[in-house]
């Protein structure tokens, strides 16, 4: 009776590996590295954009967005010119990323320079927040894939940084960071144009 409960098991198990369905590609590996999805071939037919202002100030958050037709996965990819990797280059702000998204590492030239998907649900837009470097032309780049067959690349997007703003006369950037407001000198104290430090008058 142990044997035949036995031989019940084994035979259902059987029948549960034939009819589980086959396991299919994955989108979520489907961005190869930081240039080219490791599935489908390229298509001439662009129906995505990159959305990026002209210009934006040095140290700023900027929007980006990737828009168009329907697509399921996508690549995408910010670089400037005369930055080093992982230290002044443009990034993307891991916090505020959109759900279905991740930085990705493979192949990039850092953690948080490249964003894909996670999943391979429909959109027809996402947003980015992108934070600009010092100084440079920040570029971005990438892949939209349209279905499990194909992909085409997007039309790259450049902004221009332009440097921050020196402090007036009078106030002082006392935290050395451009992004932030100068700050007004304290009465009996003065700054020069430009200065990082309030001074005694």
């Amino acid at each position: 009776m142990a044997m035949e409960g036995q031989l019940g098991m084994l035979l259902a198990v059987i029948v549960l590996l034939v009819e589980w369905p086959a396991p299919t590609a994955s989108y979520q590996s489907g961005a190869g590295d930081c240039e080219r999805p490791n599935h489908g071939s390229p298509s001439s037919d662009v129906t995505t954009q990159i959305i990026a202002p002209a210009d934006a100030t040095a140290g700023d958050l900027v929007t980006v967005v990737l828009e168009g037709a329907v697509f399921k996965g996508f690549l995408l990819h910010v670089a400037a010119s005369g930055c080093t990797a992982g230290v002044d280059c443009p990034s993307f702000d891991a916090d505020t990323l959109p759900v279905g998204t991740a930085p990705k590492q493979p192949g990039c030239d850092s953690y948080d320079d490249s964003v894909t998907h996670t999943d391979a649900s429909e959109k027809t837009s996402l947003q980015f927040t992108v934070v600009l470097p010092a100084s440079g032309t920040v570029q971005l780049t990438g892949v939209v894939v349209t279905d499990y067959d194909s992909y085409h690349e997007l039309v790259p997007a450049t902004i221009a940084v332009v440097g921050a703003p020196e402090c007036m006369p009078g106030t002082a950037d006392e935290d050395s960071d451009p992004s932030t407001p100068c700050v007004a000198c304290d009465a009996g104290k003065y700054g020069a144009g430009g200065s990082a430090l309030c001074e005694d008058c």
